[in-house]
């Protein structure tokens, strides 16, 4: 059975707890699994039967609750429309007691309830743009200078990072980044007491530096990837200057299924 299952509307910080709240019991949730798989085919030219596949992708995620009221009926109603209001952006916390905790954020598509039923319930769609579960918690590690780190992702899938260089005591010329997935460098100087911000998360890609986004760089050749089902030494370098570099790096890894 999980330990944690809450849905947090991430506008007003309001929290259902489908856990600790009595007045709410929690009878099913559809779409924990892997989402589906879109194929894009072409027919098989030369009258051959069948098909091509020509590129695929990973179709939204759609998280459906069932939720029965079965204690303080009118106020517990009312504080579901109050959390779960249709089109608000909503974050789901779930824990098994042998998994990581995950979270994913979506949407709420839909909240339909019939108060004219002897036992009321509430079916709740959420639409999740980005289809991934990711660790809730995340891992967060510290560089000083030219140095590595390690960040163990052996149950997650290929993931993105953000990296927080800060030039202190002097400046920091062309800093690289290098992971199992290759080396991504910046041709800049940071300087002295300013921060460079790189993330590399999927559908949230970019540069910041002295907090305004460095736009050419929005087109990186490469961007440091965590790879998946290993521990993966992430290790920091400048052209000069490397001593004054401190480095934090923030890890969240991502999950097909929950």
């Amino acid at each position: 059975m999980y330990t944690t299952c809450s849905i947090t509307n991430l506008s007003s910080a309001s929290v259902l707890d489908l856990i600790a709240d009595a007045r709410y019991v929690l009878t099913n949730i559809t779409g924990l699994h892997a989402p589906a798989g879109l194929l894009t085919q072409s027919p098989a030219a030369g009258g051959i039967d069948g098909s091509v596949i020509t590129g695929t992708r990973r179709d939204t995620r759609n998280l459906v609750f069932t939720i029965r009221l079965v204690q303080d009926v009118e106020a517990a109603r009312l504080n579901l429309y109050q959390i779960l209001q249709t089109g608000a952006k909503v974050r789901f916390n779930y824990k098994l007691p042998s998994t990581p905790g995950l979270s994913i954020d979506g949407y709420v598509e839909t909240a339909e309830i019939n108060p004219f039923t002897q036992a009321e319930t509430m079916t709740v769609s959420i639409i999740c743009p980005d289809p991934y579960f990711r660790d809730a918690a995340g891992k967060n590690i510290s560089i000083t200078g030219a140095a590595s780190g390690t960040i163990d992702n052996a149950k997650g899938l290929d993931a993105g990072i953000i990296v927080r260089i800060t030039a202190s005591g002097g400046s920091v010329k062309n800093p690289s980044i290098t992971t199992p997935a290759g080396t991504t460098t910046l041709n800049l100087t940071i300087a002295s007491g300013k921060t460079l911000v790189i993330s590399s998360n999927m559908g949230a890609k970019y540069v910041i530096y002295d907090g305004a986004r460095c736009l050419p760089f929005s087109g990186l050749p490469s961007w440091p990837i965590i790879k998946a089902r290993q521990i993966n030494a992430v290790t920091m370098g400048a052209a000069s200057g490397a001593s004054n570099m401190r480095t934090s790096i923030e890890f969240r890894a991502r999950y097909l299924g929950a």
